[in-house]
């Protein structure tokens, strides 16, 4: 059973903290991926509620900062990337045709905006 990450109530809902539409690749990525309480989920001050905005923002930093403590070197190539975000083969290439290759690796910018949805929070 799963937990709501904000407050603990149990029988909680997935949320993707990067939204699919926003970077479908990383679906099933684990670290993108909290469980909220239907109030934290759909409630008013919920991620997706007309207060929500807050909350989705701290969500969203805390993803940010862990790829970022994570892709910590200037270039990685495909298969770490891969590694790290835990993704499938189908996702990574599905990932990898968002960023541009230099010389068979990518940039660790490139790669965190991606994976951020096309902008960094904040």
């Amino acid at each position: 059973m799963k937990e709501c990450y904000i407050c603990g109530k149990p029988r909680s809902e997935e949320h993707h903290i990067i939204y699919r539409k926003q970077c479908k690749p990383l679906e099933r990525c684990k670290k993108n991926i909290v469980y909220l309480c239907g109030e934290h989920h759909r409630g008013t001050c919920g991620v997706h509620g007309k207060h929500g905005e807050a909350l989705n923002n701290k969500l969203k930093l805390e993803f940010q900062e862990w790829l970022e403590s994570e892709f910590t070197q200037e270039q990685y190539k495909l298969e770490d990337i891969q590694k790290i975000l835990g993704i499938s083969d189908n996702a990574i290439k599905s990932l990898s045709k968002l960023m541009t290759q230099y010389r068979g690796q990518y940039k660790r910018e490139d790669i965190i905006i991606v994976c951020m949805g096309g902008k960094r929070v904040d």
